[in-house]
């Protein structure tokens, strides 16, 4: 359904999860973690961050395998 991140500020950030044909979810929440690094690294923002850590576990569960840097950033698009 998506992701709700708490900043040390106190800040509650919420990302809903783009709608998608589910195959497997194996992984997917590694995915959310390294999305989520790559989106702060990235940006310093803990909203991107937290856009890009849901684009990368939904790219997971919508492909078999590991999904691609391609899949990940056409989802992102949509966040």
């Amino acid at each position: 359904e998506g992701a709700v991140l708490a900043t040390e500020d106190g800040e509650i950030i919420y990302q809903p999860a783009p709608e998608g044909n589910v195959i497997d979810t194996v992984g997917a929440g590694d995915a959310v973690v390294a999305g989520f690094l790559w989106g702060y690294i990235e940006s310093g923002s803990y909203k991107e961050a937290l856009k890009c850590s849901v684009a990368a576990g939904s790219a997971s569960a919508f492909s078999y395998g590991f999904a691609s840097a391609d899949d990940i950033r056409a989802l992102r698009r949509f966040l």
